[in-house]
């Protein structure tokens, strides 16, 4: 837009608007008369007066004008915006206090100054640009720069330009406003920030109205759910529900989001081709300014990873690794359940207890190998005979128990005669060898309330026995009274003893050394637990270990072996140099338990002993039987720096598979294969293998059960590491050789 400025006259006009004209003075005035210079005389006093009439109306003309302009100018001075002009070349004419306020400078201090001296160098160009566009359209121009103030701080402003047409002085004038905009370029700037971040988050993110209808998904939604942009604008969430989620949650979900506060939990969505996934959703509302909910934000993480894998730690921490049946912590749990739940006269249900006839024929015959696949495919045999109710376990080794809530003795006794067909029917077949085994069933009706779930255990297998004994592949079912039972509670006695011993320091450790064939390090020495019986007579742990296992005493016995052993090094620091390391025997089930795996590394902890000098040792059985947890187990404490040592290794070379993924630093190759190795070629051509793949690995050798110089010497030539037996060292009291 261009406006112009009218040219000032060069003549005022009088009073009423018309021209004067000053009287001119005649040449010949010296001959005029009186009457006629008179008369002259009159005509410049009335031009005289009406000049001065002139004047006095040009004064208050003068003083309006001026009246205006200084409430023109204090308008400016008040506005929000800054306001000047420049001449053609660019240079301040005017300006209001809007824009020195701006720039931190008096209004004095920007007359006759350049406008780009206020201008941010970088943006200089685009005010210029501005400008010739002005000059050639007299259309209005607007732009967005930087200017700086007094300080060189720079700051955001819009500048909207129009030229001025002077016809005074033709020469063009430019008037500008200027808005500081700095505070929406900041929110502009802010938006595209949480714009970018928005579309670019690792998380799924859906606005939607009150109603819930979708406006937004960013693209992490349409990679997650498989539904573009615009198939879910216009929908609701919806969309994505499985049918699993409970309509309690949804109905909690939106009670609480509608009170204006955040709601948190997991849905199972299902994606648009119809596979699920885990979402952790956060929904809470978005407000105006006047805070009037206007929309709900949902944010959401793809969790399936996470709830499979919990799945599979709540799967492996309640199944067996082996069979998947459910394991025998697990089975205790349920028992105890259902104790706490019986009803005397509402109430029946029943136990079995079942132990394979023949596993270790299979076993010495083929290998753990075909042990543990016969395990395997006879735990699926008796899962698909029980009832779809009852809940079958693994306990330990070839030992299943199910337990049949709200089975009568009939029923139940239906149920074992089933399974016992079952395994008579069952061939097993390894290696084109056919196989058959049998089972021994014992069962316990439970028809009034029982206390103590061992002592329940314990009739069942007491009633297992009865069956082995009665021929095998058999059920007994549990009569209280009966002969044959009563002979069987000889466990109950061990199980006693075994108490009486944890209590009153009844067990005791002996020491057998382990040697080193290369003569380079120090002998070793590893403890073996006795319990002492009646008259002092030493009762060995093959009696009483089984027992101990059978009854879930193994664990405290364990226990009590580990903060004996801490004590006694700890008492007598001396032994420590003189023995590469002390090794002690751990129980298969210790592995799943973090009481024993916190007890080792607080007993080491207190009492200061290096743990580079404690060897824990773990049987191939118990390693294969509880694998993952053995794995964590054996990390845990291998960090804290204890060794750890594979024993009875090598029977059907089972552990060949596992061994690459277990950090243990010894083998101790099983004694088994070892003792024969004279007159036996297969079992030297084993044992030298196992030792070869061990070196292979890094893992140190120990040869068991060297019972002679003959053995000694071979095992030496096979390059065996280490040798343990009665040929080298009978065990003796490991107080012995504290006090030696």
């Amino acid at each position: 837009m261009v406006t112009k400025k009218r040219k000032s006259p060069q003549t005022s006009p009088s009073s009423s608007g018309e021209k004067l004209v000053k009287p001119g003075v005649p040449e010949n005035i010296d001959s005029m008369s009186p009457v006629e210079i008179h008369g002259l005389i009159r005509e410049f006093e009335a031009y005289q007066s009406d000049l001065e009439q002139q004047n006095e109306a040009l004064l208050n003309s003068n003083t309006e004008l001026m009246d205006i302009r200084d409430l023109y100018t204090g308008l400016l001075d008040q506005a929000s915006v800054g306001y000047l002009t420049t001449d053609k070349n660019g240079l301040i004419v005017e300006s209001n206090l809007t824009l020195a306020g701006m720039l931190g400078v008096s209004s004095g201090h920007l007359v006759k100054r350049p406008l780009t001296e206020f201008i941010a160098p970088e943006d200089r160009e685009i005010y210029l640009l501005d400008l010739r566009k002005i000059v050639q359209t007299p259309e209005a121009q607007s732009c967005e720069l930087r200017m700086l103030d007094l300080t060189g701080n720079t700051f955001w402003v819009k500048l909207d330009n129009a030229r001025v047409e002077d016809l005074e002085s033709e020469s063009d004038h430019f008037r500008t406003v200027i808005r500081d905009i700095s505070e929406y370029k900041q929110i502009e700037q802010d938006l595209k920030i949480i714009s970018r971040a928005v579309e670019s988050s690792s998380s799924m993110v859906i606005i939607a109205d009150l109603e819930g209808v979708i406006e937004y998904v960013n693209p992490k939604f349409t990679e997650i759910t498989g539904y573009t942009r615009e198939e879910a604008i216009g929908q609701t969430p919806g969309i994505l529900s499985s049918g699993e989620t409970p309509d309690e949650l949804y109905a909690d979900m939106w009670k609480t989001i509608t009170s204006g506060n955040e709601w948190k939990g997991d849905f199972h969505n299902r994606r648009k081709d119809g596979s699920y996934y885990w979402a952790r959703n956060s929904i809470s509302g978005v407000r105006d300014e006047q805070g009037k909910m206007t929309h709900y934000i949902s944010i959401q993480e793809n969790v399936t990873r996470d709830h499979e894998l919990n799945e599979q730690l709540g799967f492996q921490a309640s199944h067996d690794a082996l069979t998947g049946l459910i394991n025998r912590r697990e089975f205790l749990r349920r028992c105890e359940r259902m104790l706490s739940n019986f009803q005397q006269g509402k109430h029946e249900h029943a136990l079995c207890f079942m132990d394979l006839d023949q596993f270790e024929l299979i076993n010495d015959s083929c290998g753990h190998v075909a042990g543990y696949e016969l395990l395997r495919q006879l735990g699926q045999v008796l899962q698909n005979t029980v009832r779809q109710r009852d809940t079958l376990a693994r306990l330990n080794g070839d030992e299943f128990c199910v337990l049949m809530e709200n089975c009568s003795l009939d029923q139940a006794h239906r149920v074992a005669t089933e399974l016992l067909q079952a395994v008579n029917d069952y061939q097993f077949y390894w290696e084109g060898k056919s196989f058959r085994v049998g089972i021994s069933i014992g069962l316990v009706a439970i028809t009034s309330p029982i206390s103590n779930l061992t002592d329940l255990l314990k009739q069942a297998d007491a009633a297992c026995h009865m069956a082995r004994k009665s021929g095998r592949n058999r059920i007994h079912v549990y009569h209280i009274g009966s002969a044959e039972l009563i002979q069987r509670q000889g466990d109950s006695k061990c199980v006693s003893r075994i108490n009486q011993a944890l209590d009153e320091q009844g067990f005791c450790l002996y020491a057998q050394s382990i040697v080193s064939l290369d003569e380079s390090r120090n002998q070793s020495v590893e403890l073996l637990l006795r319990m002492q019986g009646e008259n002092g007579k030493l009762i060995l742990p093959g009696v009483f270990l089984p027992v101990a296992n059978r009854y879930d005493l193994i664990e405290k016995v364990d226990a009590w072996v580990i903060s004996k052993v801490m004590n006694l090094l700890a008492e007598n620091p001396a032994i420590l140099d003189q023995y590469d390391y002390v090794s002690i025997n751990l129980a298969g089930n210790s592995l799943n338990n973090d009481h024993i795996l916190d007890l080792i590394i607080t007993q080491l902890k207190d009492t200061g002993i290096d743990p580079g000098k404690i060897c824990l040792e773990l049987t191939e059985m118990a390693v294969i039987s509880n694998l993952n947890s053995a794995i964590r187990f054996i990390a845990i404490l291998k960090d804290v720096g204890c060794r750890f040592a594979l024993d009875d290794f090598g029977r059907g070379l089972a552990s060949f598979g596992y061994l690459k993924n277990l950090p243990v630093d010894y083998l101790k190759i099983n004694g088994l294969f070892v003792k024969d190795i004279v007159d036996d070629p297969l079992d030297f051509v084993l044992v030298k293998s196992i030792n070869e793949i061990g070196q292979v690995m890094g893992v140190q050798t120990i040869a068991e059960f060297v019972e002679s110089d003959e053995i000694m010497q071979l095992v030496r030539e096979i390059g065996i590491n280490f040798a343990q037996g009665y040929g080298i060292h009978n065990p003796q009291p490991f107080e012995e050789l504290l006090i030696g």
